[in-house]
């Protein structure tokens, strides 16, 4: 059984029943490799690509402890190299990933977007972040900027922990 609440304004009753509303996130994909990341509450089938017009690998590609593993999903808010044979568009519909604690190390590692855009500069005293880019279709660019659907390859100078509640509107 839901719990309703109710609000009153102006002697008139509204109820609600707490549902999240659907959100809708737009990014581009660009022939080449790239990173990316899932910005729904719900796993990213690669197949599901097909249906913007994505040609890819098969195959989404993450990073643990400096090694690849071949997955052909991402779990709300993970993120992957992906490489697409040909330029896109996704447009994905639902509930937004909540950001993903992350344990980084020191180096060259990700960061996930999930689904809010955040400029990580505020991270840099809590993380010491040397550099960070996007990879789009096989062309570096530095920004500082998470944005729903990418990822940011960053250079790491200490071990930290990046939770829900680190981020802008985070948990």
């Amino acid at each position: 059984m839901k719990k309703i609440k109710g609000l009153i304004i102006f002697g008139l009753i509204i109820f609600y029943c707490g549902l999240a509303h659907a959100e809708s996130v737009q990014f581009k994909i660009k022939n080449g490799l790239n990173l990316i990341s899932n910005p729904m509450d719900q796993t990213l089938h690669v197949s599901a690509l097909s249906q913007f017009g994505c040609r890819s690998y098969p195959y989404f590609f993450t990073m643990k402890s400096s090694k690849f593993k071949v997955k052909r999903s991402l779990a709300p808010g993970e993120g992957a190299y992906l490489i697409a044979y040909s330029d896109c568009s996704v447009h994905l519909k639902g509930v937004l990933a909540a950001m993903p604690t992350q344990e980084l190390s020191p180096g060259w590692t990700i960061i996930n977007g999930a689904g809010i855009k955040t400029d990580i500069r505020f991270l840099t005293n809590q993380c010491n972040i040397k550099a960070s880019y996007t990879l789009d279709g096989w062309y570096f660019n530095r920004s500082t900027t998470l944005t729903p659907g990418k990822t940011l390859m960053v250079n790491v100078g200490s071990a930290c922990r990046l939770a829900a509640e680190s981020y802008p509107g985070g948990n």
